[in-house]
Formats: structure tokens, C-alpha cells, sequence
């Protein structure tokens, strides 16, 4: 019998391929493996998506740190834990905009600002480049990590592979609780989204605490900094979109201007 993955022979009494690891596949798919497939891989307790979830709570810097030091087998690899994650983002895309058919109502301060015309395609453009702005978070905080938490002296690209972890993490626990925000309390969905940078800053400390330990005396000064930091990376990301719906026609100076 010959592998179908990298074509060297096996006994026909195989499971697994001796050189390639792959499994090794005789039958045609049915919908009865097919199911099977998908409950092994993300439902059974002793699969790896599960194992990440779970330990990037209680003991992220397992997760993040082996990864880093060569351990790759134990815990989904950042890459497919993203990827996993943006899949399920454009299905909360798709909900966000049936939820608000006529554009999300972006002006939570009642500034008179925004008509519905105007967060119609505020609405559009935001959630046309969601995915792209879920991933622009991604360097800004690890630079601030990187800079501020460093006692293991990681480079920045580990800094940016823990952070791919931690929002493909905090997009897969917010997900559930967007949608029910949705489903229960839409007109606090903007409220919610505010908040919800707060709980993504705080899961990001309290992660770089435990892959980086710091003394308890630097620990606010270095907290305080890091806030400084993600504020000014945050101004930073609304300013290059704030230019990006300019240019693209999404806004005008116009639609600054306050409605009678």
C-alpha cells in the first residue's frame, strides 16, 4: 500500500504513515467520517483547539512560551488558531449586518454628526476591512509588549506570534457574547465594542504578566506605560482610517459638518 500524502510504502495494516505521520484513508467520505472528522478534531476533549483555548486562559504562557521554545505538537499552532478565528469573524460579519440593515448608529454621544446615509457607509467600510482592523492590533501591541515586557529578551517577531495567539483568543471567547449583545441589545452594540477594547487591553496584560514576570514594584509603572502606549497606537489606527475612508470617498468633510 502506498501513502497517499507522500507516496512511500506502508504495510496495509498501517493507521498512520511511519513517515509522513499522515493517517492513512481507504474508504470514500461519507457524511458519517465526515461528521466524525469534525467531532475529532475540534469537539474531543484531548484535541489540540481545545487544549488552546483552555490554557491560554489559565496558563497562556505554556501555550505562547512553548511554542516559542520548539514545542509544536502539544497546542494549535498560531496560524491555523487565527485562522480558525477570522472564519467565525465572517460569520459575525454576516450577523452584524443583518442586524443593522440601515448601518450601525456610531453616534453614541449624540453629536447630530452622523445620518443614516452617512453611518450606512460607515457601516459598510467598517465592516468590509473588520478583519483587517482585528489584525492591525496586532503589531501595535506587540511593540508595546515587547518594549515594556521583555524579561525573557524575545525578539519582536515571538512578540508578534504571542499576540497572534492572544486575538485570535479574545475574538474566539467575544464572538459568543457579540452575539447576544446582538440578538438581546443592539442598540448597545457600540458601547459594547468600547468596552470590549478594554477587555482585550486587560487580557493582554494580564497574559504578558505571566509569559514575562515583573516585580511587583514596576509592575504599574509598567502597566501605566503600556496603556500610554496602546492609546497612542490606538489614536494612530483611527487616524489611518479615518484617512483610508477619505480617500476612498466613505467620508467627506461634509459629513463632519453637524446635521440641523
Amino acid at each position: 500500500m502506498e501513502c497517499k500524502n507522500c507516496e512511500n510504502l506502508l504495510r496495509t495494516d498501517y493507521n498512520y504513515c511511519s513517515f509522513c505521520g499522515a493517517k492513512v484513508i481507504q474508504n470514500r467520505i461519507t457524511l458519517k467520517s465526515l461528521w466524525y472528522d469534525v467531532t475529532e478534531r475540534f469537539l474531543n476533549v484531548d484535541n489540540t483547539f481545545f487544549k488552546t483555548f483552555t490554557h491560554l486562559f489559565s496558563k497562556p504562557e505554556v501555550v505562547i512560551g512553548g511554542y516559542i521554545d520548539g514545542v509544536r505538537k502539544k497546542y494549535l499552532n498560531p496560524v491555523s488558531y487565527i485562522t480558525i478565528a477570522l472564519t467565525l469573524t465572517g460569520f459575525l460579519i454576516i450577523f452584524i449586518r443583518k442586524t443593522f440593515p440601515d448601518g450601525i448608529d456610531f453616534d453614541i454621544f449624540n453629536t447630530g454628526v452622523y445620518n443614516r446615509e452617512t453611518s450606512k457607509r460607515l457601516t459598510d467600510f467598517s465592516l468590509t476591512f473588520y478583519s483587517l482592523n482585528f489584525l492591525m492590533y496586532i503589531p501595535i501591541l506587540a511593540f508595546c509588549g515587547w518594549l515594556l515586557y521583555n524579561s525573557r529578551k524575545l525578539n519582536f517577531t515571538e512578540y508578534i506570534v504571542a499576540f497572534i495567539y492572544l486575538q485570535a483568543q479574545y475574538s474566539l471567547f467575544s464572538i459568543p457574547i457579540t452575539i447576544l449583545v446582538l440578538f438581546l441589545l443592539p442598540e448597545a452594540y457600540m458601547t459594547y465594542s468600547f468596552i470590549g477594547i478594554v477587555l482585550m487591553v486587560s487580557y493582554a496584560m494580564y497574559v504578558l504578566h505571566r509569559l514575562a514576570p515583573v516585580k511587583k514594584g514596576e509592575a504599574i509603572v509598567k502597566a501605566v506605560g503600556f496603556l500610554s502606549l496602546f492609546s497612542m497606537g490606538f489614536v494612530f489606527l483611527g487616524i489611518v482610517q479615518a484617512i483610508m475612508m477619505l480617500v476612498t470617498g466613505t467620508l467627506t468633510l461634509e459629513d463632519f459638518a453637524p446635521k440641523k
